[in-house]
């Protein structure tokens, strides 16, 4: 998501639903961003840059601070078709940076200043031109990232827990960094235990939920159930895309050698996740909870690592790394809600009762389905990453790498564009060469 100021300039803003292994930072929360930075707007148009281009009109969210929350996607399309094209060109319009050429790119000179290197002939997304320029080599992709805005069916609405309909959880008033000051300890909960919000749509239709807590470790499973009528009513459930096969859990020894690490899939008793081999976490057990995606006998009280994904709840909620302080938000959940008034309620499912438990809850929100109405849109900062979506269980992987390059991008565009930069340099480069 961007926020947008009424000077078109743009700030980066992230849901935290990472895990504590790497954390977003609440800098880049929605209401504490303040990374703002300039970019180019195609047709120089943006929501707030008249009076009809406004922010609702562009189904976005408004701010406290005037700006304009929007959500955004990335497309990609190469610029040129063809190697008849000259430096001027090429610099003018390419603005994507390339480690090199790949590997089995072939090379065609144009000129002495100017080289293409292309994969199977084409002329596409994957072709490098190479510039001479003033005694130094660059390498640019054939490749225009543009950022599109979007905007929502519904704004995100915030429900606070400790507003909602409580059940055995203790409401706690001793940090100041959740919403309004106050959370249900949910981690201490038992088969009587749940939050139950009523919320109000504008439509029936599909919605997205996702819940702000804390959680200091192991990952916590939460049921939910939408306008529930009746104790048999069916919960709502995450659509495994590619569930694992079921694998027989592995009792390798109650304190394993190195021999044995980093433990796999259903393999305890592990400590923490560092037992764990790559995208699995360490399971903490207090007695005999369900391990998901594992099957045959467990030792009681053991812990075993596992993939989260094989998680079918509706909510899983990865650890913040603390209790109170250390806030994230889980993934979107989509459901299916009524016009006017309806109620979400989370619990702790019945197999994890006494053991791992809950977690803390600060808010539910509540949003519509993205939309893309919105004319607005603006070229994407220069960058050497790939856009290839998160391989990462808990979120990771190399879109982080991607954010990091945008906003390193950013900090020196605001550097260099900033109103004091000029004066100031003028002044060193006087006192040095006079």
């Amino acid at each position: 998501n961007v926020k947008v100021n009424s000077e078109g300039y743009i700030a980066i803003v992230h849901d935290a639903m990472s895990t504590y292994k790497d954390t977003i930072p609440w800098l880049v929360e929605e209401e504490n961003t303040l990374n703002w930075f300039r970019v180019f707007w195609n047709d120089g148009t943006y929501p707030g840059s008249s009076e009809t281009n406004t922010c609702e009109a562009n189904n976005c969210k408004p701010m406290t601070d005037g700006s304009c929350l929007c959500k955004t996607t990335v497309t990609d399309s190469a610029v040129f078709t063809n190697i008849n094209v000259s430096k001027e060109n090429i610099m003018s319009q390419l603005f994507i940076g390339a480690q090199g050429p790949q590997d089995d790119s072939t090379r065609t000179d144009i000129d002495d200043n100017v080289a293409v290197h292309r994969v199977g002939g084409n002329v596409d997304r994957s072709t490098v031109f190479e510039i001479r320029d003033k005694g130094r080599t660059m390498y640019l992709k054939n490749m225009l990232s543009t950022v599109n805005l979007e905007g929502w069916s519904m704004t995100p609405q915030i429900y606070e827990a400790e507003e909602a309909t409580i059940s055995n959880a203790p409401v706690r008033n001793n940090t100041s960094s959740a919403t309004g000051g106050l959370y249900v300890e949910a981690r201490n909960g038992d088969e009587t235990s749940y939050v139950e919000w009523d919320v109000d749509v504008p439509g029936t239709g599909e919605y997205l939920i996702s819940l702000r807590y804390a959680n200091d470790n192991s990952p916590r499973p939460l049921s939910v159930f939408v306008n529930r009528t009746g104790e048999e009513e069916e919960e709502v459930l995450r659509q495994l895309a590619n569930p694992n096969p079921l694998v027989p859990l592995n009792n390798t020894a109650s304190n394993p050698g190195p021999e044995f690490m980093p433990l796999k899939r259903c393999q305890g008793d592990c400590d923490n996740d560092n037992d764990c081999g790559d995208g699995l976490f360490c399971m903490q057990h207090n007695g005999n909870e369900d391990v998901p995606g594992c099957n045959e006998t467990k030792n009681s009280g053991w812990d075993y690592c596992l993939d989260v994904n094989d998680f079918d709840y509706g909510f899983t909620l990865l650890p913040t790394g603390g209790w109170t302080d250390d806030w994230h938000y889980s993934k979107h959940l989509q459901v299916t809600l009524s016009a006017g008034k309806n109620t979400i309620r989370v619990q702790i499912p019945p197999a994890y009762i006494g053991g791992s438990s809950g977690p803390n809850i600060d808010h539910l929100k509540i949003e519509g389905l993205p939309v893309s109405t919105s004319p607005s849109s603006f070229r994407n900062p220069p960058h050497f990453m790939s856009l290839i979506p998160d391989y990462y269980p808990g979120g990771l992987g190399e879109q982080n790498l991607r954010d990091a390059q945008y906003e390193t991008d950013a900090v020196l565009d605001n550097y260099f564009y900033q109103n004091n930069v000029a004066p100031f340099m003028c002044i060193r480069i006087m006192q040095r060469f006079s």
